[in-house]
């Protein structure tokens, strides 16, 4: 994002709620004339883009001059609003106290300091927030030195230790879980580097036990880790065992999902998907109700959030209906889908290309090609900027190449020597190969009995690449096998 767009999409981003009190704060250090930050808030606040040539002209020469510096000023205003008005977040309000012990130490109130560090260790320990209890702690032991706790400097000391082991075993796990999602996307895996790997979580993790230094953010990614392997060996059971694990133990540390709720959104999500794969469509949408409701039941407000959950929740159900060819309660969710993607605008670009490759699946499926095509060229001209995985992109490629073949689209052949010639630079996915070559014989003004040779050698061929799980990926959205066939 370009860094003069930041102030917009902040100013953009604030709810009703946190523009009142941002004007409400602003009010108490208004002048006489009122205050230039101001007038620049509400001008950038009536932009639905973006244009600060058209915010500069309305100003005199010294006020361009200043321009920038008024800019930065009024974010960090903004913010500094916004970290007021969310002060009551467990997330903000730890590291308040920890500006109040920096502030109450300058005022040499060491006893009140003290007590503050020792409540923020035992809060942020319970919670499992070890960066700032290490804070904490630290400032537990400076304070120990002016006020003549030494004796319980060992103590403290051991509590430092601990959560410097527990963190150590975190960012292994991490490490590990980060360098299997990688291995995993490249499409060209290796049986010994994935063994490897997992091999190694696993000593990890036998020592974080006996060492009693395992915390929920561990078992999170080891678990995690487990269930990416299972759905790339096709263990679908396992995959969904090990995400309902973490769901059990994110529900019984509920300030985890409060305070990170993206990652309990996730792994419904990523429950969902398990029993889409199983068929397990009538428990896949009673997950997808759960992820729909969870923000309130937990009287959470995150526009970001919802965004997400927005789509991740219609990606499936739209999927789920795509799979079961129940077009009629598909088709209506087109309109929503719509609506939804037009308001996020810019932002989640590569989550909402999930959401439309499985929307133009769907109006495929419902016999609308031209709905189909309209939205599959949206993910097959996409700009390289976007974070858009392969699988998405070339899955999208290959069924716009149906579309055209079965609306008879004149410029087919130069389609399929394009898709060829794209397919050949990314070497990725050797099916995607194959199925073009299909294509291409099905187009082809051959005899009957060589075409017929032709389209099953191709076939035949496609199966035996599809064995390899890495090829299996763009076959989630769309089944091409039985499409050949």
């Amino acid at each position: 994002m370009k860094s003069s767009n930041e102030l917009h999409q902040l100013i953009q981003s604030l709810s009703m709620n946190e523009k009142r009190h941002f004007k409400l704060l602003s009010q108490r250090h208004a002048l006489k004339g009122g205050n230039s930050y101001i007038q620049l808030f509400d001008s950038i606040l009536d932009q639905e883009e973006y244009n600060e040539g058209e915010l500069k002209r309305n100003l005199d020469k010294a006020g361009r001059l200043r321009f920038a510096t008024e800019k930065n000023y009024l974010q960090g205003l903004i913010i500094d609003s916004l970290i007021h008005f969310h002060r009551s977040r467990q997330s903000v309000a730890v590291y308040q106290k920890l500006i109040s012990i920096d502030i109450l130490y300058e005022k040499k109130m060491f006893k009140a300091c003290l007590k503050q560090a020792r409540k923020g260790k035992v809060e942020t320990l319970k919670l499992e927030k070890l960066f700032p209890a290490l804070s904490f702690i630290r400032w537990e032991a400076a304070l120990l030195n002016v006020t003549g706790g030494e004796s319980e400097m060992d103590a403290v000391i051991q509590e430092e230790r601990d959560a410097i082991a527990a963190l150590d075993v975190q960012a292994e796990i991490m490490q590990y879980s980060f360098r299997l999602r990688n291995l995993l996307s490249t499409a060209k895996v290796k049986q010994d580097e994935l063994k490897s790997i997992i091999s190694g979580m696993d000593n990890v993790m036998k020592k974080a036990e006996k060492d009693k230094s395992r915390t929920f953010l561990t078992i999170y990614y080891y678990h995690s880790a487990l269930a990416m392997k299972a759905a790339f060996m096709g263990s679908h059971e396992d995959r969904k065992k090990s995400y309902r694990l973490i769901h059990k133990h994110l529900e019984t540390h509920p300030w985890f999902i409060a305070d990170i709720p993206h990652i309990y959104n996730n792994n419904m999500n990523n429950i969902v998907n398990a029993c889409i794969f199983l068929d397990q469509y009538e428990e896949a949408m009673s997950w997808i109700e759960q992820q729909r409701g969870f923000m309130s039941k937990i009287n959470l407000k995150n526009e970001a959030m919802m965004a997400r959950i927005f789509l991740n929740t219609h990606e499936n159900e739209i999927f789920i209906y795509s799979r079961q060819k129940d077009y009629k309660k598909g088709i209506p969710l087109v309109k929503s889908v719509e609506q939804g993607l037009r308001k996020f605008g810019e932002y989640y670009q590569g989550e909402q290309y999930d959401v439309i490759l499985s929307l133009a699946i769907l109006l495929y499926g419902g016999k609308d090609l031209r709905g189909a095509a309209r939205w599959l060229n949206r993910i097959a001209s996409v700009r390289t900027a976007v974070q858009l995985r392969p699988e998405i992109l070339i899955t999208a490629k290959l069924a716009l190449l149906i579309v055209h073949y079965e609306n008879k689209e004149e410029n087919i052949g130069y389609l399929l020597k394009s898709s060829r010639k794209w397919l050949e630079k990314s070497g990725l996915f050797k099916s995607a190969g194959i199925f073009v070559e299909f294509i291409e014989a099905m187009h082809d003004k051959l005899p009957a009995k060589e075409k017929k040779i032709r389209c099953i050698r191709q076939w035949n061929a496609f199966r035996k690449a599809q064995e390899d799980p890495n090829e299996k990926l763009i076959s989630k959205y769309f089944d091409f096998e039985n499409w050949m066939k």
